[in-house]
């Protein structure tokens, strides 16, 4: 696997992360926040062109630097969380001829 196509998913993974903090916020209640997980959209889409286990390592890793940044008082949960998706994600890629287009959607959504 070229080093340099990893370098550059790790530097838009960054990027998506520094981003992340500035976009809209939707505040439900005062602890309740929800908004956009870029990063996690952006780890969808490289681990269904790319190699599975490879992204499964970008994506903890991209995820404890986001805990750095983002979720300092939760450190270690965006990373288990992120690898734990990738992975969840991966598993409709091994299995494309048993699902139905719609019930890869709503696999997509669940997760």
């Amino acid at each position: 696997y070229n080093k340099y196509k990893i370098i550059y998913k790790i530097l838009i993974g960054v990027i998506l992360i520094l981003f992340q903090g500035v976009f809209p916020k939707i505040f439900i209640t005062e602890d309740i926040i929800v908004s956009i997980d870029a990063l996690l959209i952006f780890l969808t889409f490289l681990v269904l062109l790319n190699e599975t286990y490879i992204i499964i390592i970008l994506a903890f890793i991209l995820g404890l630097f986001q805990d750095f940044i983002i979720h300092i008082e939760v450190i270690g949960l965006c990373s288990f969380i992120k690898s734990i998706s990738t992975f969840c994600i991966a598993y409709i890629k091994k299995s494309q001829s048993l699902w139905s287009k719609y019930f890869k959607i709503f696999y997509l959504f669940l997760i």
